[in-house]
């Protein structure tokens, strides 16, 4: 039986050489391995390579739409505007910050790391592509997650050497205690679920925007403007994280067209409710100048339970009002 796999997934020949042991079924949770041109589980559950090298590991219960997550325009339009350089000196802050925890924790034969929430794969190839020159070894298996389709068929151009799955954020299709780092960009984030694909010694890295992230941006939308609040996602992650380090970086950027504003509010919850004549107005300020705001901050997982009760496979076939939901921090990319 194939499941999991959107019209366009056909098999393809060829995808990332990873380590396989640490995929689970979605259905039934036992161990996906790689067979030629699929992953499949013992039960029987298997899951085609999509031609573009990305695996759909989202169970139709899962979706709550047809076409779930970011939409091709917004996923084309963020990577337009991050591979502008825009956001290069977060994306290498990020890195400094992984290959930081990488370095500090005990030496394993394999270690793992993780983007939930990975868009079109940015971040995560850039943290590869850095972590071959960084003092790290060995170097990790990286793996990509994400709700979009769309953005893990354009992940996939970006590198071969990452695993790139369509999945949920709040049920990711890993094995408990596995991962040696868990990263959160600008991205929903499910604490318990990070607790538990993390090792007992693991990092969770969450990326954010401080209070004046976009002020000049924000201020071209709506008529009152107040800073953002980043603290206030803090409280979820207590009970099963406690915070190590925060670092902020700040720095004034000049978005030069107003095709380039656009894409910046087409990535952003602000284009989602602004109308044309509006639009139109923002996109001719440029060139427009504003601040970036962000802080990267470093958990460490509390002790405990690093298992919660998981839905099981009846549950998972079928719409369940009881899925577990998401937590947002107060973001924007």
């Amino acid at each position: 039986m194939t499941t999991g796999n959107a019209s366009d997934d056909v098999p393809a020949g060829s995808t990332p050489a990873a380590a396989d042991c640490i995929l689970r079924c979605p259905y039934c949770r036992e161990a996906l391995q790689r067979q030629e041109r699929a992953y499949r589980c013992p039960s029987g559950h298997s899951f085609d390579i999509a031609r573009q090298g990305y695996v759909n590991l989202l169970p139709a219960a899962q979706r709550r739409s047809k076409d779930p997550g970011d939409n091709r325009d917004m996923i084309l339009a963020r990577r337009r505007f991050l591979e502008s350089g825009f956001y290069a000196p977060i994306s290498d802050a990020i890195n400094g910050v992984v290959a930081a925890a990488l370095s500090g924790a005990p030496h394993r034969p394999a270690r793992n790391v993780l983007d939930a929430g990975a868009g079109e794969g940015y971040y995560l190839a850039r943290l590869g592509a850095a972590l071959t020159s960084l003092p790290v070894a060995p170097l990790p298996a990286l793996y990509g997650v994400d709700i979009s389709r769309h953005g893990m068929q354009y992940a996939t151009h970006r590198s071969k050497a990452i695993t790139w799955l369509v999945a949920s954020v709040v049920d990711l299709p890993v094995a408990s205690a596995s991962l040696d780092v868990v990263l959160s960009v600008f991205a929903p984030f499910a604490p318990a679920e990070f607790r538990r694909v993390l090792r007992p010694d693991g990092a969770l890295v969450v990326v954010g925007p401080g209070p004046h992230h976009l002020y000049a941006l924000r201020q071209q939308i709506y008529a009152e403007v107040t800073p953002h609040e980043p603290e206030q996602f803090l409280p979820t992650l207590a009970p099963s994280f406690t915070p190590l380090s925060e670092r902020r970086l700040g720095y004034e950027l000049t978005v030069t067209t107003g095709e380039q504003i656009g894409d910046l509010l087409t990535m952003t919850p602000f284009g989602w409710n602004i109308d044309q004549a509006r639009r139109a107005a923002v996109e001719a300020t440029a060139p427009l100048r504003t601040a970036v705001d962000v802080a990267i901050r470093l958990f460490r997982p509390i002790a405990g339970p690093a298992e919660p009760v998981r839905p099981s496979r009846r549950a998972l076939t079928r719409p369940s009002p009881a899925s577990p939901a998401a937590c947002r921090p107060p973001a924007t990319p």
